[in-house]
């Protein structure tokens, strides 16, 4: 499955005129990596929904008649289509029409999209030369999706890749976003484990997805109170991210109930700290690690600009590290 990082060079890659689909579980972030990286390249993007299209004139327009002249002088009255206020104007411009949920859209609204991927044009308009044709989709394979099989013709008029973006360059874009640092020490330490639905999730069934994280990443932040009642938490936490990830969230938070971050440990280091961290066991210590590598990641421009500080929390790691066990400094290493 491509990664983050690959969908970005096969977009460098593929030719404009060659429609792709991105296929992926929800709230990997399909759209955004999109409009992120087709942003960078000077693309605007135009996002249709299309599963919550109701009609086939909100995406081809509605007919309207106009008088036009016969090559003998005579007058009749004619009916066209007027465009939609989406369609991209400027022939010149560089543009993305992402078809979001394209295999959730009813099958007269996919007749509509037909013209679009196969042609490159509606009702008689081309799409302007720069344009290109972008498809995200949830997979139809798994029964979790209310969603349609795609029409074979429509189907092979694209490039599809399976995208699922790495825990790694989630993390990144999670540290980069700053979201809250007990989430992103819990994905830090659980990994795979409960970042994305699990496989065998069913139906109503709450379960964490990329998004939900950063939904709770958000309430989090707005709500520091929340960490006083552990078990509220938890309770707090099951209509966002599903009962098996807020239990393991809560027992993250109780294996750090030393009191002890990364921030503490690396900006505050004293005797007390010291006597703290003497205390830690090697579960605790690895967390403790890893916390460390975000905050590097994090405060990495500041430290640099900042001679004085950088000495001090490159001292207090030391420091840590001479009481940590081996296999915890061969954890923050690796």
């Amino acid at each position: 499955m491509p990664s983050k990082t690959d969908v970005i060079k096969i977009l460098k890659r593929t030719r404009v005129n060659q429609a792709i689909m991105l296929t992926g579980i929800h709230g990997i972030g399909k759209s955004s990596i999109i409009a992120s990286e087709m942003a960078k390249e000077g693309y605007t993007t135009i996002t249709l929904f299309l599963g919550q299209k109701a009609d086939p004139g909100d995406i081809i327009g509605l007919p309207h008649k106009h008088e036009i002249t016969n090559p003998d002088g005579t007058k009749i009255w004619v009916t066209s289509f007027a465009s939609m206020d989406w369609w991209p104007r400027d022939p010149n411009g560089k543009y993305v029409i992402f078809l979001d949920e394209l295999n959730r859209a009813k099958s007269e609204m996919m007749q509509c999209i037909m013209d679009l991927v196969l042609n490159r044009k509606m009702n008689g308009r081309d799409l302007p030369i720069h344009t290109r044709i972008i498809a995200a989709i949830n997979p139809s394979n798994d029964g979790q999706y209310q969603v349609e099989d795609l029409d074979p013709a429509l189907l092979d008029r694209f490039r599809v890749y399976e995208l699922k973006p790495t825990v790694d360059e989630w993390l990144d874009w999670a540290i980069e976003e700053k979201l809250h640092e007990a989430v992103i020490g819990f994905i830090t330490k659980t990994q795979e484990n409960y970042l994305d639905p699990p496989t065998d999730q069913k139906d109503n069934q709450v379960g964490p997805s990329r998004r939900s994280w950063h939904s709770l990443s958000n309430d989090l932040i707005a709500h520091p109170d929340l960490f006083e009642d552990h078990g509220f938490l938890q309770t707090y936490m099951t209509g966002c991210v599903g009962v098996p990830a807020s239990a393991a969230f809560r027992k993250f938070l109780s294996e750090m109930n030393s009191g002890l971050t990364a921030k503490i440990i690396l900006e505050k280091w004293d005797r007390k700290i010291e006597e703290k961290a003497k205390e830690l066991n090697q579960v605790t210590q690895i967390s403790l690690m890893d916390e460390c590598v975000t905050y590097f990641k994090t405060n990495y421009e500041k430290l640099r600009s900042d001679e004085v500080e950088s000495k001090k929390v490159c001292a207090n790691l030391q420091y840590f590290m001479d009481i940590v066990k081996v296999e915890s400094k061969a954890h923050f290493f690796e």
